[in-house]
């Protein structure tokens, strides 16, 4: 299982994991045919972690006729989704990310494969997505992922997200990390940076020169001992539509900001979350809206988390970029 920096990762999954329809696909089929296996040599992320460009790795027209973007930005801030039909008609949903080991561990579900320099993980699906995980050998992770639809849900689809990482690492191996300054320019939560934005949750927390994890770009940032029955609280950037729907909660406001507040399970202890609503971004014919997500994990009752989980995000909110 993921250890504690697949946090953001893994509560997106989890907790917005996606169950809907989706806008239909042009007519078409991609070719049947399994992409090979491309080695890369020793690539390394050698300029503005934020202008890395996931976008580039997934050009649909190397998927089919009936494959298009879909949006710029898929589960998380910083990632690029296609959409398009599977040779056996099937509607599927592929994402590409940059990440970093520094930020998020993966753990393989599969014997580890290597690409020349680089490795790859296969992570056991979870709930509604599959991943395939490229290591290079400074660390950066280059993450892709599989949805297919199934009737009115979406559902784990690793040949998808096989064909993804294939289709990625091809590129890669092509011309390595597309760096594109602005490529996110209609979402202004690209630009913010999360462990500025959490501030110091540690008197609030009860604890003590807490470490503290920011995530790849400045996207997430987690403060505390990443442990069972540990207090915990981070912040990340998120992107919500119809993948995946808030979960239920209530609603509230933190100073103008729409929020809505609910209780989890939690990763190292029982938890809250607040999801503070940063508005639509996207083209009119897809919009999505941009989240900030606040998060408190403690020993403690659920009450307790909540309502620290509100003071919490109102120093994030007060801190952000308007």
């Amino acid at each position: 299982m993921r250890r504690w920096a697949a946090v953001a990762v893994v509560v997106v999954t989890l907790l917005l994991g996606a169950c809907s329809t989706a806008a239909p696909a042009p007519p078409g089929r991609p070719p049947a045919a399994p992409l090979p296996e491309v080695p890369l040599g020793p690539l390394t992320l050698t300029g503005d972690p934020r202008a890395a460009n996931p976008c580039d790795l997934l050009d649909p027209r190397s998927f089919g006729a009936s494959w298009y973007p879909v949006a710029l930005s898929g589960d998380s801030v910083g990632s690029c989704r296609i959409q398009g039909r599977a040779a056996d008609d099937r509607l599927q949903a592929l994402e590409a990310v940059y990440d970093s080991e520094a930020a998020t561990t993966y753990t393989s579900g599969e014997p580890v494969r290597q690409l020349g320099a680089a490795s790859v993980l296969s992570p056991t699906p979870s709930d509604d997505v599959c991943r395939r995980v490229v290591r290079l050998v400074d660390g950066t992770l280059v993450v892709f992922s599989g949805r297919g639809q199934a009737g009115s849900r979406w559902v784990a689809d690793c040949e998808g997200a096989e064909r993804a990482m294939r289709a990625g690492v091809a590129t890669l191996a092509a011309r390595g990390i597309t760096y594109t300054p602005g490529w996110f320019a209609d979402r202004s939560l690209v630009a913010a940076d999360a462990c500025a934005a959490l501030g110091d949750p540690a008197p609030l927390l009860g604890v003590v020169d807490p470490p503290r994890y920011p995530g790849f770009g400045g996207w997430r940032c987690l403060v505390g001992e990443p442990l069972p029955g540990r207090a915990v609280a981070w912040t990340d950037f998120v992107v919500i539509d119809d993948y995946a729907p808030i979960p239920a909660g209530r609603s509230t406001t933190v100073g103008t900001t729409p929020a809505v507040v609910t209780s989890y399970p939690g990763q190292f202890s029982p938890g809250c979350q607040l999801y503070l609503d940063r508005g639509p971004v996207g083209p009119p014919e897809y919009r999505q809206r941009q989240m900030v997500r606040v998060t408190v994990e403690r020993p403690a009752p659920a009450e307790v988390s909540c309502a620290q989980v509100v003071t919490v995000a109102e120093g994030v909110v007060a801190r952000l970029p308007a």
